[in-house]
Formats: structure tokens, sequence, C-alpha cells
């Protein structure tokens, strides 16, 4: 990145700008252009970290649901596993790593990442709800269900997380 007064802040424009397009595209569903924009936001600035979990997430979704398989999910794989290797204290990139995990049938490498952000966060209704997802994957259906307890939000939908993150489900939107 070319650090020279006003172009530092206008490559990170840029990148944000491109991470806003690709972004958009990904919500319609147009996966090589979402990746197009997300790979051009990196270029940009390759330390944006959420232009890489979105480009993860596609991928995750091509292998998933567009019969691209293990070589999309492996792709977003091992870019989550960069981006926590680079942030280890993240908790959503470690989220994300784990819920890659549990669809390339590796959910027990995902039961310590997840437990982890439960010990920083006590109240994470995401790491909650990966282990509930994980162990219900592998068949332990009463440890799933514990953790779909212990993640369940109140009555207002609402749910504040110890470091503050306010979540709401689809009612309260």
């Amino acid at each position: 990145v070319d650090i020279e007064e006003g172009k530092y802040k206008d490559t990170i424009k840029n990148a944000y700008e491109l991470y806003l397009r690709a972004a958009n595209f990904y919500a319609n569903n147009k996966l090589e252009e979402a990746i197009d924009y997300y790979q051009k936001s990196l270029a940009a600035d390759p330390e944006f970290s959420i232009a890489s979990e979105g480009l993860a997430a596609v991928y995750m979704t091509q292998g998933n649901a567009y019969g691209c398989g293990e070589v999309c999910s492996n792709k977003a794989l091992e870019i989550l596993e960069n981006l926590k290797n680079k942030d280890p204290e993240n908790d959503r990139v470690s989220i994300k790593l784990a819920q890659a995990m549990v669809e390339l049938n590796q959910a027990e490498k995902a039961f310590p990442i997840l437990e982890e952000v439960l010990k920083k966060d006590p109240k994470n209704y995401f790491a909650y709800n990966g282990l509930n997802y994980a162990y219900r994957y592998v068949g332990l259906i009463e440890k799933s269900n514990l953790m779909y307890q212990k993640g369940k939000v109140d009555d207002n939908y609402t749910v504040l997380t110890e470091k503050g993150h306010r979540l709401y489900n689809n009612a309260s939107l």
C-alpha cells in the first residue's frame, strides 16, 4: 500500500467501496462477481480482514450449495485459518473457522475453538450455536441440546454478549 499522504486514505476508501460492491453481489447471489470484487478489495488493501471473511463466506456458499464442494470449502478454510493466525483473539473469525471445519467433516477440531471463545465470552450466542451444530453433526445430541439451552435468547429476542455485541432475531427487526 502506498503510504504517501492522501494516497493511503484513497486506497483504504477504494478497498472499502470494492468490499461494499462485493457484499452486494453476495447478497444478490451473484457469487462470481462477489469473488471478483472481494479479490479487488484485497488487492487494494491486503490487510482488509473483513473482505477476506466475505471471500471465505462466498467460497463456503459455493462449496455447500453450488456444487463446488470441498475445493471451495477448503479455500474458505485456508482464508479463515490465515485470519485466525493473524488475529487469534478475533472471536468472529474463530466462530467462522469452526463453522467451516464442521462443514468439512472436522467437527472435532471446531470444539476447542468454540470452547475457547466461550471462556472469553461466556454469553456468546454464536459460539453456543456453533457448538450446538457441531455436537449435533457428530451425533452428540445431549451436548447439542445443552448448548442450545445455554445459548437461547431472552423473551425480547435480544442477546447482549459479555463484549457488548447486541444481536436480534428477525422478529425484532
